[in-house]
């Protein structure tokens, strides 16, 4: 199925947003005078990024915090982990995503069933918030899924287009954006460019027939073309994946240039194109595991429902923006970037699991067309297609007595969603249902987005900054469907709705001494209400639910010194206007209920052990306990745990830096929690036991090995090392189930993915 035409008001801004950036590219190589003085502004990457600014490139301010995994800074004014380049570069394996690379930091849990980078991560968590509930953000732009905010860590940015990352473990500041302001952020920000021509190769093979190639060039700073500094990432990854039949193929170019324009001026220009292809095993039952393996995920036989054929999906993602920043004589900054982003998936899946998924137990679809059987595959075809315009505005100035930074963000988006049944033998449709027949649902929705914030850092003293901050947020949703989800009737027109949020935020940084900070941090968070709040049989009298909100209150320190590193932190957070529901279907009712409190402690650290050793470690204790008693059929009771939750996570991380070698052998480990959606009400047969995982890797440099070539670099990396097996998601009954959810092994389940090794070839000239 190819994309299809976006509607034509969406098509005419996306149009017009990409008209303005190709213009702007333009004018940026036509108005200029030959050669300029880059005065205060840097073509080295570090400009451009508005509202979240990519951490400065400086030296850092001791050696333990240059050789630290993941730190804070002493300017914090929330829990913050910075997770250097290095790292990311030459300690993670170059098939890694993005939640392969965040894993390392304190409060953070994420499972890769097929292999790090090689499938979507599983249930993303960050401080027990689930993915959709915390921002993802690149070169502070939020995306993600128009429906219930979440994200897909596959696709858009492989690791060779990330330079850094911040995740932020707080509700944020005012000049903080995003639709879920409420559990956090993960802060990705684009590679740092050289100042010099740098053209870079690198090849990787591993296990599961894994393979990398990526080629990137830098050109520096052109004088002949008006200082740009421009950088390209072309990048192929396929591999077979650590389950069966888990196969992945993965095309991207990524481009980024920064041309600053007389002795104020820099414009910045970024777009990446992600296309990817992979088949989707959806879990494995202990049944499965004893006769086919840990590794089992599909197979190549056409009768049955694990049909690698059946179960796959087609990506493409893009992603764009221009950025202008200027800075006036009056000290005045001026920082406007117009972005948007584009996402399309035709997911081919099942009508239940690949447990169980013939047509035979569909009632509904009896009698069968013509051609087809009762034991056909019961398939269906689902798109999921948005696009997303956006500008965002910022003004700063500082003075004696501290800065201020204020600004605007707008946004929409429309999104078209559909899924239809598919006899998968016979590539017929089927009825699955005696009123829709073949439709499941069918409904284009808007999101449409604008913030107004402002916020002064006040210089109470040399050593303390008080930053007030507010932001108002307005957000709409429309909904127009033929069919809505659930088997529900359309909308019979458009349906809309407005939520207004305000939120406040007060923090302090006060400086002990150069280098240990102490901060403090109270902020309000929203989360708007999702798309399935509006799939009722009555949904214009169903969708009076607020916003769910966060409130959240937090201290924490940072300290620098020459042989080690140290950062902790404390928080409560009040989680209001608990969204849930009562009956399903027709009869499904959504309203806000109580709340859940979360609280929790974290530190990381780094110390240096002398001989080029230094040992890196971070923990946490989470806890988030409804705070009131469940309605109807959820019978969670207040003062229970809620779900997805880890008791814990930590991560230990042992390095050696020196000369031309490198290597590190780190674990991380991941608590016990419950994955039922009543959290501990569901029982221990929800609960997934505590679990960790190691990896290592050795790297050998050599400098100069011949006139051409600057650098070669030789890596080898092994995942896994003690080969766990261990669960990492429970999934539930599957479709086969006969126990009627009293059985575990004919639950579904993903698993730690076995041992792998890989070699990395890297040449830079």
């Amino acid at each position: 199925m190819k994309p299809r035409k976006l509607p034509s008001s969406l098509g005419t801004a996306r149009n017009l947003s990409l008209s303005a950036i190709a213009f702007a590219v333009l004018t940026t190589y036509a108005h200029a005078d030959g050669v300029t003085d880059i005065g205060n502004v840097s073509a080295n990457g570090t400009a451009g990024a508005s509202n979240q600014a990519a951490p400065a490139a400086k030296k850092a301010p001791t050696p333990a915090a240059a050789k630290a995994i993941t730190q804070a800074p002493l300017s914090a004014t929330s829990p913050q982990s910075q997770i250097s380049g290095d790292y990311i570069h030459n300690q993670m394996s170059p098939v890694a995503d993005y939640s392969t690379i965040v894993l390392i930091t304190p409060s953070y849990a994420v499972s890769s069933p097929n292999g790090p980078g090689l499938s979507e991560g599983k249930d993303q968590t960050l401080r027990g918030f689930p993915d959709g509930q915390f921002n993802v953000t690149y070169d502070g732009i939020p995306f993600g899924d128009t429906n219930d905010f979440t994200h897909h860590t596959t696709s858009y940015f492989p690791a060779s287009t990330i330079g850094s990352v911040t995740v932020d473990r707080s509700p944020g500041n005012a000049t903080t954006l995003g639709y879920a302001t409420f559990g956090g952020s993960i802060n990705m920000f684009s590679p740092t460019l050289s100042p010099t021509f740098k053209f870079s190769t690198e090849q990787t093979y591993g296990s599961n027939n894994t393979w990398v190639n990526d080629f990137s060039v830098t050109t520096g700073i052109m004088p002949q073309l008006l200082d740009s500094n421009l950088f390209i990432d072309i990048s192929h990854t396929q591999s077979d994946g650590a389950l069966t039949n888990g196969n992945l193929r993965d095309d991207s170019i990524f481009l980024k240039d920064i041309t600053p324009l007389g002795n104020n001026t820099v414009a910045t220009i970024v777009f990446a194109y992600d296309k990817i292809h992979f088949n989707n095993p959806d879990g494995t039952t202990l049944n499965q595991v004893a006769q086919f393996g840990y590794n089992y995920g599909l197979n190549n036989n056409p009768k049955s429902p694990d049909f690698y054929g059946y179960n796959y999906q087609d990506k493409n993602t893009d992603f764009g923006y221009f950025d202008l920043k200027h800075t006036f004589s009056n000290d005045w900054v001026v920082d406007n970037k117009l972005y948007t982003y584009y996402y399309y998936n035709l997911s081919h899946e099942l009508d239940g699991d690949t447990t169980s998924s013939p047509l035979s137990s569909l009632k509904t679809a009896i009698p069968y067309t013509a051609g087809q059987s009762g034991t056909d595959i019961a398939g269906a075809l689902k798109l999921n297609e948005y696009t997303t315009v956006g500008d965002t505005i910022s003004v700063s100035h500082a003075d004696d007595y501290g800065t201020f930074t204020g600004g605007l963000w707008f946004e929409h988006t429309q999104n078209s969603r559909n899924r239809y049944a598919i006899d998968d033998n016979t590539g017929s449709p089927y009825n699955q249902n005696a009123t829709y027949k073949n439709v499941f649902y069918n409904m284009v929705d808007q999101v449409n987005t604008a913030q107004v914030f402002a916020q002064y850092a006040w210089k109470a003293t040399s050593n303390l900054t008080v930053t007030p901050g507010v932001r108002e947020q307005n957000f709409e949703r429309t909904l127009f469907a033929t069919e809505n989800q659930n088997n529900l009737p359309g909308t019979n027109g458009d349906l809309n709705k407005t939520w207004d949020s305000f939120l406040p935020s007060l923090d302090a940084n006060y400086r002990l001494s150069s280098l240990w900070s102490a901060y403090a941090q109270i902020a309000k968070g929203a989360l708007a209400p999702n798309l399935n709040t509006l799939y009722s049989a009555n949904p214009t009298a169903n969708d009076q639910v607020a916003p769910q909100t966060s409130l959240g209150y937090q201290i924490g320190t940072v300290l620098k010194a020459d042989r080690y590193t140290f950062d902790a932190d404390v928080y409560l957070i009040n989680f209001n206007n608990y969204i849930t529901k009562t009956g399903s279907g027709a009869n499904a009712s959504y309203f806000n209920a109580g709340g859940v409190r979360y609280t929790g402690a974290e530190v990381e650290g780094n110390v240096l052990l002398g001989a080029g050793f230094s040992l890196y470690g971070n923990a946490s204790l989470n806890k988030a306990v409804f705070t009131q008693n469940g309605t109807g059929s959820q019978a969670w009771v207040s003062g229970q745990s809620i779900s997805f939750v880890p008791k814990y996570t930590a991560a230990v991380s042992l390095n050696y830096d020196h000369a031309l070698w490198h290597a590190n052998l780190t674990t991380k480990f991941v608590g016990s929690d419950y994955q039922g959606s009543n959290g501990q009400a569901d029982g221990s047969i929800y609960q997934v036991g505590g679990y960790s995982v190691t990896n290592m890797s050795v790297a050998r440099e050599f400098i100069s090995p011949n006139s051409v070539i600057k650098t070669f670099r030789v890596t080898v990396g092994l995942d896994n090392l003690f080969n766990t097996h261990a669960i990492t998601d429970n999934l539930g009954p599957s479709a086969s189930d006969t126990s009627k959810g009293t059985d575990p092994n004919q639950f579904l389940y993903y698993f730690v993915p076995g041992r792998s090794v890989y070699i990395t070839l890297r040449a830079d000239i």
